[in-house]
């Protein structure tokens, strides 16, 4: 569904008196580089799944700045100029994200560096990481619970070297090659 004026349209609505972040978007929707920019400056709610694909010149994802609820799944992909997602600071809740399935999908996206910038989110039922060659920092230490983390090929250390075998960074090639720490995660978060 392409959704691309910023007044009301069937499948949205406008609550409250904070107009700048009021859009709610009553199904799933897809953002791409077709998408007014504007009016997604809006939207507060998504209240089903939300896939930011192929959205090109947005380091950062300041467009979803007001974002605070997703209903489903959040699947970012295919963004060629996505550094972090820092515009996604006031996401808070993923609502379809909290059972046994991957709530957060980021998917091959060429220079995001870091998942830095989700600091009011604190629990999801899973993360997929996969093919994000210069991730290099997860950076999820605000969250108090992780249903599953799957992270494709790094170059992290290995928790426990097979018998005598150095310990220290394992090179991978494949998925996510620059990441080579999971930084200050809280491996009892996860919840298998």
């Amino acid at each position: 569904m392409k959704l691309d004026l910023p007044a009301e349209l069937p499948g949205t609505s406008s609550t409250g008196p904070d107009l700048e972040c009021s859009v709610v978007v009553e199904e799933s929707l897809t953002v791409d580089g077709q998408t007014d920019r504007a009016w997604l400056a809006t939207v507060r709610e998504v209240q089903g799944n939300l896939m930011v694909m192929n959205l090109s010149d947005s380091a950062h994802l300041d467009e979803l700045q007001c974002l605070e609820v997703v209903g489903g799944w959040l699947r970012l992909h295919d963004n060629p100029d996505l550094v972090d997602l820092a515009g996604l600071g006031r996401l808070r809740e993923f609502s379809g994200g909290l059972g046994p399935s991957y709530g957060l999908h980021v998917l091959r996206n060429p220079v995001l560096e870091s998942l830095g910038g989700l600091t009011a989110l604190k629990e999801i039922g899973g993360i997929e990481i996969l093919s994000n060659p210069r991730l290099e920092r997860l950076e999820l230490q605000g969250f108090r619970r992780i249903g599953q983390l799957l992270i494709g090929s790094t170059a992290c250390p290995d928790p426990a070297p097979p018998p005598g075998e150095p310990t220290g960074p394992r090179e991978f090639s494949g998925d996510n090659p620059s990441l080579k720490e999971l930084g200050p995660l809280d491996l009892s978060l996860i919840h298998i």
